[in-house]
């Protein structure tokens, strides 16, 4: 095939380049690699930048991760496992009238978001694991609750 050229553009390559291009495989098989922030220190996450004292943070809790092991970490999620706040109540949840109406006795029920049932139920039965729910930036509100037990099924017709 003959190609047409500008002789006044035409420049011969250096051995380097020349060299490279004959080393280099076909653009068609090689994948060209995502960008690479100019500046790692700085990449910007959605609206928020990674500072340095991000960073920071970052490394001191990788190193101390890297310190405790998985022994001291299984150990430190046991301990924090059993900790409600002193500001939460769940006083419902921890009458021993409510006790065969929790399934599982380390997840609480908050006295203040819990769903208190009032059809046709006497006083001392208003009582049922579940807790209302509000997201911030939705609307709506949910209820989140724990399986039912075999015996309560019918509370949730």
């Amino acid at each position: 095939m003959h190609q047409l050229q500008n002789p006044s553009t035409q420049h011969p390559p250096s051995a380097a380049v020349a060299a490279a291009a004959a080393n280099t495989p076909s653009k068609k098989n090689v994948p060209t690699p995502p960008p690479q922030p100019t500046n790692p220190s700085n990449v910007v996450l959605g609206k928020n930048a990674v500072t340095p004292e991000v960073e920071a943070a970052m490394a001191d809790f990788v190193k101390t991760t890297m310190e405790k092991g998985v022994a001291g970490l299984r150990k430190e999620f046991a301990q924090l496992k059993l900790y409600t706040s002193p500001q939460y109540k769940f006083e419902a949840f921890s009458n021993p009238n409510n006790a065969l109406r929790n399934r599982y006795k380390d997840v609480v029920c908050l006295d203040s978001s819990r769903v208190i049932l009032d059809l046709n139920v006497p006083p001392e039965s208003d009582y049922i694991h579940a807790n209302n729910v509000k997201l911030e930036g939705l609307d709506r509100s949910y209820i989140a609750t724990q399986g039912p037990l075999g015996m309560f099924f019918l509370m949730f017709l």
